[in-house]
Order: structure tokens, then sequence, then C-alpha cells
């Protein structure tokens, strides 16, 4: 019974720890390191929409609002845009949702620009859900997690102007740092799953599929078919490392292994495919794995080369 008492406390003591732990403020350096890079990339990426927001969102483009408001989903997912109708007012709202997202980023004013940025997130995408992809749902999971996080704490203007500025995880912060760590982990297994379903990820051709989609290619690959052997043996250690990246992650001596794989992976899409934003987008989270001191020691080695004194914020 006595064996039994401490094999529970000892599992509550770590359930407590995983979760709740607010005395460690070591992970504020990855969360503020996250914070600019997936903001700096959520920033270029929603800058590369404002020539089509006329397109996407006004009553004229691909979406009118009559179609619109004849949808069941629009009643569970409201938005300003059905009575800020005029391109002029969405042009503005997408203008401050930038400005928002590079605030974001710097880490001025923090809590408010995650505040901001995920409620006009919200309002974009519940206006037209079909120009939507993957990194706009990602972003949403992300953006809310940021409204939590007190990822203003390292490397901040927050931080380097205001006297006054939290500088300690707290349990609500460390909560949602581990949210976005698990996020990563449940996008990695779901998609593993999900390929577990297609016969082509059985008999290894589905990387030839993927990449002889012509209308995605940066180059003609068509040369590759005469490797089938790389290509599905490329096709199973995929597979293989996304199925398992949720496990292995969290084994200290895979966990920087496994994120390697992928910042290489991400990477190669980058270049041989046209999705440079999933791929820089998924990447920045990888650094929320990263314990302070290896994100510190990084950063300091690159100020150094740079010719910096210190490291800012």
């Amino acid at each position: 019974m006595s064996w039994l008492k401490t094999q529970l406390q000892e599992f509550t003591a770590a359930w407590n720890r995983f979760w709740f732990d607010s005395v460690t403020d070591s992970t504020l350096s990855s969360l503020g390191l996250f914070r600019i890079s997936f903001g700096s990339v959520m920033f270029v990426f929603y800058l590369t929409r404002i020539p089509d927001l006329a397109f996407f969102y006004g009553d004229d483009g691909i979406m009118p609002l009559s179609h619109l408001n004849s949808l069941e989903f629009i009643a569970w997912h409201p938005t300003v845009f059905t009575w800020l109708t005029g391109i002029t007012a969405i042009h503005v709202a997408h203008a401050v949702f930038c400005c928002a997202l590079l605030t974001l980023a710097l880490g001025l004013f923090t809590r408010v620009s995650a505040i901001t940025v995920y409620f006009l997130h919200l309002m974009f995408l519940n206006r037209n859900m079909s120009v939507m992809f993957g990194v706009d749902t990602i972003g949403t999971f992300y953006f809310l997690y940021l409204c939590f996080a007190n990822s203003g704490a390292r490397y901040s203007l927050d931080a380097k102007w205001r006297k006054k500025a939290n500088t300690r995880q707290g349990p609500f912060s460390h909560i949602a740092w581990r949210l976005m760590q698990l996020q990563v982990c449940v996008i990695y297994a779901y998609s593993g799953l999900e390929k577990l379903k297609g016969t082509r990820w059985w008999d290894g051709s589905a990387l030839w599929d993927v990449l002889s989609i012509g209308n995605m290619q940066r180059w003609d690959l068509s040369f590759v078919a005469h490797f089938p052997i790389l290509l599905a043996g490329a096709v199973y250690l995929l597979l293989l490392w996304e199925l398992y990246f949720s496990a292995l992650v969290w084994v200290p001596r895979l966990r920087l292994p496994m994120l390697a794989f992928g910042v290489f992976l991400h990477i190669g899409i980058f270049l041989f495919m046209n999705l440079p934003s999933f791929g820089f987008m998924m990447i920045s989270m990888y650094l929320l794995f990263l314990k302070g001191e290896e994100v510190e020691a990084a950063l300091a080695s690159l100020f150094r080369r740079l010719n910096f004194e210190r490291i800012p914020g």
C-alpha cells in the first residue's frame, strides 16, 4: 500500500510540474523566441494577401454575403464583416491585423497585440473559410495560446522599455506553453494517422504523387521516378517520423534529432515545392521544445558572431 501511495505521489508531482510549474522561468526564453519567429512568419504570410482582399472578402468577390448568410456555418461563426461590408473597412481591418502581428513579433504591448490578432484572425477566418488552409487553421490555435502566454517577458520591447513588465512564467503562461508543445504533437500525429488511410503511403509511391503536382513544383523533378527505392524509403521514413514524433520528442536524447529532422524536412519542402509559409511556421514551433539555456547559448553565440555586446531583451 505504501508503494502505491509513493507512486501516486510521484505521478501527481510530475503531473503538476508538467502543467503548472510557475517556478522555472527559463522556458520564457524559448517562448519569447517563438513569439518573434511565429509572429514574423505570419506577418509576412498575411501581407501577401493584401492584393486579394477584395476577391477573398469583398461582397463582389468569391463569397458574396448573400451566399454567406444562407450558410448555417455563419450562425455559429460570426464575423464583423457581415455589417462592415465596404472594401475600405476590410482594408483598414487587415492593416490593423498586420500591424498587430508586427507588434506581437516585436513584443510591443504583447498581450494587447495577441488578443487583437486573435480577434481579427477569427473575423477574417469566419468571413470566408474557403480561402483558408493549414496555416490559417493552425494559426488559430497559437494566436489563442499567445493571449495567455507571457511571451513578452524575453526578447521584447516590453521587457526593454516597461519597468513593470511581468518577467515570471506564471501558471497560466506555463499551461499555454505546454498546450503549444502538445499542439505540435497532435498536428504530426493526425497527419501520420491520416496518411495511413491512403494506399499510396503503404506502397511507397505517395512522395512521387506530391512531386508530380505541376502547380506546386519549383523545378521539374520527373527524374526522381528513376529512383523508386529512394522514393519509397523517403515515404516510410517520413511516415515513421510523423507517427512517432509525439512520443520521441519528449525523450531527452532524441529531442534534438527529431527536431533537426523536421527542420530539414520543411526546408526541403520549401526548396522543392511552393509551400513556404507552412514550413517556416512549423519550424518556428520547434523553438517551443528548446530549453532556456539552449536558446540563450545559441543567441549568445549568434550575437558574438555579429559583434553585439549583449542579447537584446
